[in-house]
């Protein structure tokens, strides 16, 4: 894709993308520029002929809905219904989000794997990040387009705390064997 790289955030869009609205992009084409109109449905199937499926991947990665935040699982779900609908040609992923957990992570992988069968799936990063869980998810797409030089993706990784107990047995006089 050509042209600059276009913003779509606005109050309404944030509002209605956490009200469980299905967002769609409207573009339409010139000679030499492009104008996107982010619009919003009560499915997909309400969109005109042609839109774009705006989902939102923001914040922590978790598979169930939290604070107005869909989870994984309510994403894939949108994903399938875009996938599903004869008037969405696209899905655009706009992700920023550090990662989470890794529940739910590979369902949401799988349905954007499943929709890109049909449908053309592009991970978009607006001024931000795609790292560890999403960066998993994000990379299911057809495609990762950074909107800045300074986006941060990658990182996959789980962090763990190990606790060593050996001084404090020894002081106690535990022993342990391996077998």
């Amino acid at each position: 894709m050509g042209g600059d790289v276009v913003a779509f955030e606005d109050d309404e869009h944030e509002q209605s993308e956490k009200s469980g609205k299905f967002e769609v992009i409207i573009a339409a084409a010139g000679s030499n520029y492009r104008i996107f109109k982010v619009s919003s449905y009560s499915s997909f199937e309400d969109a005109p002929e042609g839109s774009v499926a705006l989902i939102s991947l923001e914040g922590p990665v978790m598979k169930n809905d939290s604070c107005g935040d869909a989870g994984t699982a309510s994403l894939a779900k949108r994903v399938a219904a875009a996938a599903g609908s004869q008037n969405i040609r696209g899905i655009l992923l706009k992700v920023d989000s550090p990662g989470g957990t890794v529940a739910g992570t590979q369902t949401l992988a799988d349905a954007l794997r499943e929709a890109r069968a049909s449908k053309p799936v592009v991970a978009f990063i607006e001024d931000g990040m795609m790292a560890s869980a999403a960066y998993w998810i994000g990379s299911s797409a057809d495609e990762i387009v950074a909107s800045h030089k300074t986006d941060e993706i990658g990182s996959i990784g789980v962090y763990t705390t190990l606790v060593d107990y050996a001084g404090f047995y020894k002081e106690k006089g535990i022993t342990g064997e391996s077998i």
